[in-house]
């Protein structure tokens, strides 16, 4: 018999979010309209150049996004 998951554990990747509109609010500020791959790729850059780790981790996040990356993984 399975049980249904706590609205907690479904709601898992909004802690992941620390700064919502973050990455939106730079590509706008770049010029984009929308978030697109270049824009990410250029942030990225900004990131490493930077060092700044928090922008990093908000770039791999964006991406995956946008990839539909973000399934739970089966366990094999």
């Amino acid at each position: 018999m399975k049980h249904k998951a706590s609205k907690r554990k479904r709601k898992w990747i909004q802690k992941a979010i620390k700064r919502p509109g973050r990455i939106t609010r730079l590509c706008q500020q770049m010029g984009h309209k929308k978030v697109t791959e270049a824009c990410l790729e250029k942030l990225k850059k900004r990131a490493k150049k930077t060092g700044d780790r928090s922008l990093m981790s908000a770039v791999n996040l964006a991406k995956r996004f946008r990839s539909g990356d973000l399934s739970r993984r089966k366990k094999s």
